[in-house]
This record gives C-alpha cells, structure tokens and sequence, in this order.
C-alpha cells in the first residue's frame, strides 16, 4: 500500500492577483500614511470661525483611498441650519481607535463651530442634559399660564453641565418658534423645546410643543398640537424636517 503527502497550493490564478494588488495595497498604505502626517501639521491651523472655503484651503480636499476628509456626517438642527461633521485622518494604523486615528470639526451653515473631540462631546452632553430638563419642566406646565410665567419655568435655572462649557447657542430655549396667524388680530404659536439628542428621524423623535394662543398655553405635547392644528386648520403647516443625504 502506498500513502503519499497531498499537498494543497494556491492556484496560478489566485497568486497572480496576489501580485497585482500588492503594490496597489502598498500605495494605499503610503498615500493614507502621508495624508495623516499632513494633517496633524495642519489640523492646529483650523480655529472656531472659520468659513468652510477657509478649511479646505487649509486641509485640501480629494477623493479616493485617502479621501480627504475622511468621513462626513451631515443633518440639519431643529432650526433649520446644517450641521456637517467632518472626520480627518490623523493616524493609519490598524490597532488605533477611532479617537486616536481620526478628529472631528463641526460645521454649522458652512462655519466652524468647534474643533476636536472634547467639543464634541461638549455639544453631546448639553443635548442629553437640556432634554431631560425639558422634559421634567414641560409635565409642570398647565393651560391658562401666561406667556412669561412659561418662560420664567423653562429659563429660570441654568442647566448644570458639571463644569463643562454652556453650549446655549448651539440649543436656544425654546429650539424653535413658528407663529401660525389666525383670521382677525390673534395667531397662535409653537415653541418647540428639546428633549433628546437629535440622531436623524422627525421632529417628533426630539422636540415636545408647547402651544400658545394669544401669548396664553394652550396645550402641550404632539397629541394636543394635533388638535388644537386641525381646529384651526393648519395640519399641513406642523413642523416637519427632512434629514440631509449628506455632505456637499
């Protein structure tokens, strides 16, 4: 009986693309490597302000494997503005995380609002700490209140931030206002406060309506606001917001 070794050897089909993608897998390498180098010179240079022409002036731009920026996310905030976050490459190695190998500016209507991580966070942070505070202030509301005392109970107390930096221009109290007229001298009004983080989605997902007619509340909530549209005859005019495709 004869017993022989069966050896298995990749097949002259699967080495050649071997060898056609490894110099193409090595220039990846390079181009990415030199692209992070680049931009840890240049990211210093960025500063809160500065026009979106400005930063890629000072960033470049391009397509392809080391795309520059790296990664974009892009929506619109409750009152409308686009919000752009664009992620550069800072470092190419495998083992890094996301923090280490990637810095991240905020864009709003085309104008840096912040740079870096830490701001980031800021921003995330004072969503989840205005929210739960609208939340809780919103259930204390009752019809009949005048306009200032909703004010007084919405504005009166700072949110605490645990020392972190106030981002109150980023989240304005209330997030939005629309007016709705109505026949004759009166209009009605909705302000709409925060009470999530907005992550994509309608405005329903974020945002609770506090509603006014003649600077008196009304109603509260996304049911009442309904109502009170369909009474009046505005349904079509409730707020609505479209989530961006993308960065431009």
């Amino acid at each position: 009986m004869r017993i022989t070794d069966e050896m298995h050897y990749p097949s002259l089909a699967l080495l050649s693309v071997a060898v056609l993608l490894l110099p193409y897998l090595i220039g990846c390498g390079i181009a990415m490597g030199r692209l992070a180098n680049r931009n840890r010179d240049d990211f210093p240079r960025l500063r809160p302000g500065m026009t979106r022409a400005e930063v890629v002036e000072v960033m470049g731009t391009r397509k392809g494997v080391a795309s520059q920026p790296w990664d974009c996310v892009a929506s619109h905030d409750s009152t409308g503005a686009a919000i752009e976050i664009w992620y550069y490459l800072m470092q190419h190695s495998r083992e890094s995380t996301e923090r280490e190998y990637l810095s991240p500016i905020v864009l709003q209507n085309d104008v840096v609002l912040g740079i870096g991580w830490d701001f980031l966070d800021d921003v995330g942070r004072h969503f989840n700490v205005i929210g739960n505070r609208n939340r809780s202030r919103i259930s204390r509301l009752t019809e009949g209140m005048a306009k200032e005392q909703i004010v007084y109970l919405m504005t009166h107390e700072p949110p605490n931030l645990g020392g972190l930096e106030d981002r109150t221009y980023v989240i304005p109290q209330p997030h939005r206002t629309v007016t709705h007229p109505l026949p004759g001298d009166g209009q009605i009004e909705i302000w709409y406060y925060l009470v999530s983080k907005p992550e994509g989605g309608g405005a329903r997902d974020y945002l609770a309506p506090v509603v006014l007619k003649d600077e008196i509340l009304i109603g509260t909530g996304w049911e009442k606001t309904r109502e009170i549209a369909e009474h009046y005859d505005f349904v079509d005019a409730l707020l609505r917001f479209d989530p961006s495709s993308g960065c431009r």
